[in-house]
């Protein structure tokens, strides 16, 4: 049974793509004041000059791989206890997991995840 592959726009939770998309969406909330800010949301603004017309410019024309590409910058973060970081990494866990639940796979099933 296969689930998921929607698509970047619709779909690819867990994935790099939608861990940067979801990084920038925190970091213009922290700049908004909608959503506490970090040493992470401090950094990626930094990435767009500080300011957040850049961050929605480069989402105009972004592909998944360009998302994807601030990924890393997550999981550096998370290494050293960054709030906003870690609720990302959280949230795609939690969104794999509800995968893998919908699956409802015995022990010894096999499993194969692409992306």
């Amino acid at each position: 049974r296969a689930i998921g592959g929607w698509g970047f726009q619709v779909g690819d939770q867990g994935s790099g793509a939608r861990i940067g998309r979801d990084l920038l969406e925190q970091t213009l909330l922290a700049y908004d004041g909608i959503r506490p800010g970090s040493p992470l949301t401090d950094a990626m603004l930094a990435v767009f000059r500080n300011n957040p017309e850049d961050v929605v410019e480069f989402t105009t024309n972004a592909k998944p791989g360009d998302f994807g590409g601030f990924a890393p910058k997550v999981f550096e973060h998370a290494e050293k206890g960054d709030l906003v970081a870690n609720w990302i990494l959280a949230t795609a866990v939690a969104d794999v997991e509800a995968s893998l639940g919908a699956l409802d796979l015995s022990d010894d099933a096999p499993l194969c995840l692409l992306g």
